[in-house]
């Protein structure tokens, strides 16, 4: 339990320190919007693929959270939490938790090219694996449209590496391609 907490404390460290690296006033900017796409999970038992629209149950750690939210700290990187939760009576249970550090080219008010890195952990309970925690490690290459002053569009392909943190040996690669569709929000 320690090397998970120590897991999950790494991510955010990181973040607060570039984030007072930063020599200008930390603006209050952020956009908040949802997300769809397909992905393909692969692991020794196959291939699963799934398309994510808003609201979708999570399906074996594919689908995409339905709202997300990311703070700018400073002009060129947005730090995003991540999460989401499915539960049917017929498959099990999956939760997700994430965050994400994005790095912008040319600044979230401009159309630019980014890449963004994440870290996210869940907790499965399905018939097929019982309980099974993953680990993922992941990055992401995408086109950040600045549509107007308010509205935003990314399109972004993913990969991550999921990697078992419970007893069981599960392992798989997920590969997805992303559009998020948000509203740029500012509070001065």
């Amino acid at each position: 339990m320690k090397k998970l907490q120590f897991l999950i404390t790494i991510p955010i460290a990181v973040a607060i320190a570039i984030c007072s690296f930063t020599t200008e006033a930390i603006p209050n900017d952020f956009d908040l919007g949802t997300q769809l796409g397909a992905s393909l999970v692969h692991d020794a038992d196959g291939t699963l693929s799934t398309i994510s629209s808003p609201a979708s149950v999570p399906t074996a750690g594919t689908s995409l959270p339905s709202l997300y939210i990311t703070w700018y700290p400073n002009e060129y990187m947005g730090i995003t939490p991540e999460a989401s939760y499915g539960n049917s009576s017929d498959t099990g249970y999956i939760g997700y938790f994430g965050i994400r550090l994005s790095g912008l080219l040319q600044g979230y008010t401009v159309s630019t090219p980014y890449a963004a890195v994440d870290f996210s952990l869940y907790g499965i309970g399905l018939p097929k694996y019982e309980r099974l925690r993953l680990m993922g490690l992941g990055g992401s290459l995408g086109y950040h449209f600045n549509i107007n002053s308010q509205f935003i569009c990314r399109v972004e392909a993913q990969y991550r590496r999921l990697i078992s943190i419970s007893d069981q040996r599960e392992e798989a690669n997920k590969v997805s391609l992303v559009i998020s569709l948000g509203t740029l929000f500012s509070v001065n």
